[in-house]
């Protein structure tokens, strides 16, 4: 995913916005989703989410920028928690490991639900499972959390990216 401005065209950027919006605050979050996520707790008239190509980025500005007020990064915690990794000043990391985890702790999960399953399929998925769907969720996914922690902290670099699977059919 391009993002939206290079690394080197933020302060710029970022100068010329706070000539029309004096205490402008600039919001840097890992990519476009998280933009567009974050924006709604944020006034327009006064904040501003700008996106990047991941972490790296983000803790990247941030350090070059630690003179400029007003910058705050939100990244995902993705394993800090485990690994017990101090964040940055001026880094805000998610109570999850991801947007993704957020929305299924959340009620969100029960309304989307509600909006596009069957409710009799669905039903008959958690009956045959004697499990409530977020738990058997959870479950069928935690593993590959265990691997993603594994290979950032051993450095290995696996990239779930691509991966495309479905771990349950409601039919």
């Amino acid at each position: 995913m391009k993002p939206q401005l290079s690394k080197e065209e933020f302060e710029p950027a970022l100068r010329m916005e706070r000539q029309a919006r004096l205490n402008l605050a600039a919001v840097i979050v890992e990519a476009d989703p998280d933009s567009r996520f974050y924006r709604q707790f944020f006034q327009k008239s006064c904040h501003r989410v700008f996106y990047f190509k991941g972490k790296k980025d983000v803790k990247e500005i941030i350090r070059n920028h630690q003179n400029l007020d007003g910058i705050l990064g939100i990244i995902d915690a993705d394993c800090c928690y485990y690994c017990k990794k101090p964040s940055d000043k001026n880094i805000f990391l998610t109570d999850f490991r991801d947007l993704e985890c957020m929305l299924v702790v959340s009620p969100a999960l029960e309304k989307i639900l509600n909006e596009y399953c069957d409710d009799e399929k669905l039903e008959n998925f958690i009956r045959e499972r004697e499990k409530e769907f977020r738990d058997i969720l959870l479950e069928a996914t935690k593993y590959f959390g265990y691997l993603m922690c594994y290979s950032e902290d051993c450095k290995l670099g696996l990239n779930f990216k691509d991966l495309n699977c479905c771990i349950c059919r409601l039919n």
